[in-house]
């Protein structure tokens, strides 16, 4: 589909917006999503791939498959690389890889120094242990997509679980990423409800980034958010299409997602793709993982984070924040009860959270103060960005029920508790630095109030 950017004179395509140039922003800054500047997705573009390769000047990649990938597609790109020499390394069908260290060791262990580029065939953990790979080694990453299930194969960071903490970890974006919509409309359903969910969060990710830029200063950019909602909104209302495989619908939300990942590589930051919904699905996932389950596919745990948000936005608009109610709140806030209940929800996790949140000032009256202070002095527009979330819950809401998104009373339709659904939103907070809205509930006094009928 075509979208608008500013720099642009006219429409530009999703392979438009990777010119080496980048773009010159309205916000003061020059976009690129550099180093990305191979880039295919469409119909049977998988032929394409020795051509892409030669146009990067790689001549022996590593290529990192995952198992049930090699079946979709990890065949015929062998039998597409002809007589160029590679090293490979498969990983197993099951258990299902996992964005950790022993994972990124295993692929770490069969790597030969002589490759010059690491090609993963798959998905999410593919993408981000190859990422991890390509930082650690200071060779390009590529990707070819097997499934559209999360909006992290054009990003510039690697989601992963490191000692049991879900982290993000800045790292180049591919300097090539391959789709064949023919291949990814016959991913498993569960992916492409993932892909859906995934593309959700961004009304919500978008509106908290320009909250915080209200309350905290953080940079934002008005055009990059645009360029986030272009897509958002096609894929939104796609959603029956994409339920159906229909390939142009599949396409567009894999350009969506790819678009999401372009748009953090824009901001330097992967704040136009995530925020309350993606911290509580980190926080499931940490959950699941400390009690030896495997978590839900990433998307539909953020898509579910989104039905929190969609129960939470209404009572945090109906709210008139105040210096005395924010005040109030603060002296509500016991430190060491909050210790006790963060080691009770993270077990031997959660040491490492509040030592992080002790360093930041995060709970420190003085911070608070400053914050809340900002809140209230720009609340009508933040009001504004946070509502424009309410103006789209019917479009959200229609698209998530078409593809079964579990409500926010459901929880165990993804395999989690009542008490970690309720874990995941109350201390979304204390997850990292980032500005969340539960982070602006928790300033204006009443995060402690919010409550999800059916969970509480």
């Amino acid at each position: 589909m075509p979208y608008f950017f500013p720099d642009a004179a006219s429409p530009v395509s999703i392979s438009d917006l990777i010119r080496p140039e980048g773009f010159v922003c309205p916000c003061g800054r020059v976009h690129r999503a550099a180093p990305l500047s191979a880039l295919a997705v469409g119909p049977g573009v998988l032929r394409k791939l020795p051509e892409m390769l030669d146009s990067l000047g790689i001549r022996k990649p590593y290529l990192v498959v995952g198992g049930f990938a090699m079946e979709a597609c990890g065949i015929d790109v062998l039998e597409l690389l002809g007589d160029r020499p590679y090293v490979l390394c498969t990983l197993p069908k099951l258990p299902r890889p996992l964005p950790n260290e022993e994972y990124l060791a295993r692929i770490t262990e069969g790597f030969d120094p002589s490759c010059d580029m690491i090609l993963g065939v798959g998905s999410g953990v593919i993408n981000d242990l190859c990422k991890m790979l390509g930082k650690n080694t200071h060779l390009p990453t590529g990707i070819v997509g097997t499934a559209p299930s999360m909006d992290g194969y054009a990003s510039n960071s690697a989601a992963m679980e490191l000692s049991g903490i879900k982290t993000s970890v800045y790292t180049d974006c591919p300097a090539l990423i391959l789709c064949d919509t023919l291949v990814l409309k016959d991913a498993p359903y569960d992916s492409l409800r993932s892909g859906l969910g995934d593309m959700s969060a961004k009304y919500m990710s978008i509106a908290e980034w320009k909250m915080a830029h209200l309350v905290t200063g953080e940079y934002y950019c008005a055009s990059i958010a645009d360029l986030m909602m272009q897509a958002t909104a096609a894929v939104m209302s796609n959603a029956e299409a994409i339920r159906n495989r229909e390939e142009p619908a599949i396409r567009s939300m894999t350009e969506g997602l790819i678009l999401s990942g372009i748009a953090s590589s824009f901001a330097g930051v992967s704040r136009p793709a995530s925020s309350l919904e993606h911290s509580i699905s980190h926080l499931l996932e940490m959950f699941a993982l400390a009690g030896g389950r495997r978590p839900a596919l990433h998307g539909l745990q953020a898509a579910y984070g989104v039905r929190m948000g969609l129960v939470f936005y209404p009572q945090l608009l109906a709210s008139v924040p105040t210096e005395a109610g924010c005040a109030a709140g603060f002296r509500r806030f016991d430190e060491t009860a909050w210790a006790k209940d963060m080691r009770r929800a993270f077990g031997s996790q959660a040491d490492a959270l509040i030592r992080q949140a002790e360093q930041e000032g995060r709970n420190t009256e003085k911070t608070q103060r400053e914050r809340s202070q900002n809140a209230i002095r720009n609340w009508p527009l933040i009001a504004q960005a946070l509502g424009k979330v309410a103006a789209s819950v019917d479009l959200i809401t229609d698209a998530l029920d078409r593809l079964e998104i579990p409500q926010a009373d459901q929880p165990e339709l993804l395999g989690y508790s009542k008490q970690e659904a309720l874990d995941a939103f109350y201390h979304s907070r204390d997850l990292r630095a980032r500005y969340i809205s539960s982070s602006l509930a928790w300033d204006l006094g009443i995060l402690d109030t919010v409550r999800f009928p059916g969970l509480n």
